[in-house]
């Protein structure tokens, strides 16, 4: 699995082979197969959708337990009218809703859901809470943004690990200011310098890269 699509997220078909679907998601345009199956057209104004859900919910009519960051359509009689709260979370927010949502949910690549989720796919879902839609993958995330000096971090702020060969392989979202929230192994706080992520002093799991800041804070 190389991604999921959460409930009302839409996408195109680029193409068909057999019985599975070559899909791109309209949020992120990333590509994937899918089975042709479950693929259900819709006219284009059924799936434009203005409000998130920024926590999890409960839909009794469909029976089904909605993840964090899934859309819903809504239609409303011309005659009646209702007002929205804004769906835009603050970062300390959204920060406190990633952490009650996906603290201890377990790694799973390609996730992005309270039953699995990876590294790129919580800082999606934590910037989509902020209303800010980005990129899948870690290193499409790092060409966003701006880079910000070590010293000036903030909540909220996205650092990016390298390996040896010195590519992004993964991201994590400031959640104090010597801690991060990431998913690694699982969803979890660990603390960080300037040299990456450790566990003790002398034992790094990720190494710092650069840091980034796609929200405006001000």
């Amino acid at each position: 699995m190389v991604n999921q699509l959460l409930y009302g997220e839409s996408f195109t078909v680029l193409e068909e082979s057999g019985s599975w679907s070559m899909i791109r998601s309209n949020h992120d345009a990333y590509a994937g197969w899918m089975e042709s199956a479950i693929v259900h057209s819709s006219p284009q104004e059924s799936y434009i959708q203005d409000r998130i859900l920024t926590s999890t919910c409960y839909l009794d009519r469909l029976n089904t337990l909605l993840s964090p960051g899934s859309f819903i359509d809504m239609k409303i009689p011309e005659s009646l009218s209702c007002h929205f709260p804004n769906p835009e979370l603050t970062i300390s927010e959204a920060l406190n809703l990633i952490s009650k949502n996906f603290l201890n949910v377990p790694y799973l690549w390609g996730g992005r859901t309270v039953f699995g989720v990876d590294c790129s796919g919580l800082s999606q879902l934590f910037l989509r809470f902020c209303g800010l839609h980005i990129m899948r993958d870690a290193s499409e995330q790092s060409d966003m943004g701006f880079t910000i000096p070590f010293e000036e971090l903030k909540l909220g702020d996205l650092l990016f690990f390298h390996n040896d060969k010195y590519k992004i392989i993964h991201v994590a979202i400031v959640f104090a200011e010597t801690q991060v929230i990431h998913a690694s192994g699982k969803v979890h706080l660990a603390n960080f310098d300037q040299t990456g992520i450790y566990i003790h002093s002398n034992s790094y799991t990720h190494n710092f890269a650069f840091a980034k800041r796609l929200l405006n804070t001000i």
